[in-house]
């Protein structure tokens, strides 16, 4: 599943795992995280099509939501992940050896929580790859 794949992925790194020791939360994060921690969330998946059908080349857009206490935390985190991501190619350490063709940074955008008092940077990747 790409999904497992991404999280094992950007864990994996040694600046993500120094500012995140655990990560990658499907959705939401557990109640009581710490942070900075992060989430994924598959905004849409569209698979590719040819004349003959259906191939296994498969589009998905991935959401990245990074939570801190202040600002730059959310930033450092979002930036570590990025660097990881954008521009990606490769077979994903997931258990269905997923490969990706390319994976591209496509949107960043920034929330304050006011109630909770902590920051949130979205980042959004576009991830091009092959379904198994």
């Amino acid at each position: 599943m790409i999904e497992a794949g991404i999280v094992a992925l950007a864990q994996a790194d040694a600046g993500v795992k120094a500012l995140c020791p655990v990560g990658g939360f499907c959705a939401t994060l557990p109640k009581g995280a710490i942070l900075p921690s992060w989430t994924y969330l598959v905004v849409s998946r569209v698979p590719d099509y040819t004349l003959s059908g259906r191939n296994k080349l498969t589009m998905t857009r991935l959401q990245i939501d990074c939570f801190g206490q202040s600002a730059a935390d959310a930033i450092n985190l979002s930036e570590a992940i990025r660097e990881v991501l954008s521009g990606y190619q490769g077979t994903l350490p997931d258990a269905d050896a997923t490969v990706v063709q390319a994976a591209f940074h496509t949107d960043t955008v920034d929330f304050f929580d006011d109630l909770a008092r902590t920051s949130r940077r979205m980042i959004e990747f576009e991830i091009h790859f092959s379904q198994p």
